[in-house]
């Protein structure tokens, strides 16, 4: 048939007109360019790996020795702010944070007492304590306005570059069950760990975590298996890698 002849396989549909079937590498490289550029952007926001944590399991004999060695370490603190009638406020770059006590002492859902525990100079964050129904939290809040929520109070490991929090969450649900790591890097601090134990089914809950050093820690661990859930205990040394 006509065009046949030709590599390009050519088909006219109308006079004057020639449908070019052949491909051409500009059609090839648009998807590339753009698997590269997704590439390109995950590395972007991955950023530095994260750290490797292992547990060495101990007796409690061992766990109580260790123990006397532990650190309890706490970064420089002033008090900058002072709540004036049941109201802090933080100035931020994005404008005041501002923290409004109400229903203090009621069993109101709503009620909320903000405690301000300090300005942080080496790291550049506002400590606040939250007195919630229920439950208690910590926020850290930064000069650009970015905050961190936790909600137990962070453990500083004795070089201040890193900090843990333990949170159990199966006696007292309201809480996640869960340890994090942070460190502070270029200038803000950053989640590099997690670990959240099983709730459902139940396995254990963190009950006490201490630094030793730098790079290690020791953990208590209440068990919810076994026969009498919740009335045991056992014991890790955790290294950070």
């Amino acid at each position: 048939g006509e065009g046949s002849g030709g590599v390009g396989h050519e088909r006219k549909d109308a006079p004057g007109s020639t449908l070019v079937c052949h491909s051409s590498p500009k059609y090839f490289m648009k998807p590339v360019l753009l698997l590269l550029l997704t590439l390109l952007l995950k590395l972007l926001t991955v950023g530095p790996p994260a750290v490797r944590i292992t547990f060495s399991p101990l007796t409690k004999a061992a766990y109580l020795a260790a123990a006397k060695a532990t650190l309890v370490t706490k970064p420089t603190t002033t008090f900058l702010l002072k709540k004036m009638r049941g109201r802090l406020v933080i100035p931020t770059a994005k404008g005041p944070k501002i923290f409004q006590d109400k229903a203090i002492g009621t069993d109101d859902i709503e009620q909320a007492e903000y405690v301000y525990q300090g300005y942080l100079p080496q790291f550049g964050y506002h400590v606040v304590e939250a007195h919630l129904w229920e439950r208690t939290q910590w926020i850290l809040l930064d000069k650009q306005g970015r905050h961190l929520e936790f909600y137990e109070a962070p453990l500083f490991s004795p070089d201040l570059k890193s900090f843990v929090i333990a949170s159990p969450g199966i006696e007292y649900a309201v809480y996640p069950n869960e340890i994090q790591l942070f460190r502070f890097e270029n200038g803000r601090w950053r989640q590099v760990w997690k670990l959240e134990p099983s709730v459902e089914p139940m396995s254990w809950e963190p009950d006490e975590i201490r630094w030793l050093s730098n790079l290690t820690l020791l953990l208590e661990k209440k068990m919810w298996t076994g026969k009498n859930p919740g009335t045991t205990f056992t014991y890790a040394k955790l290294t950070i890698q």
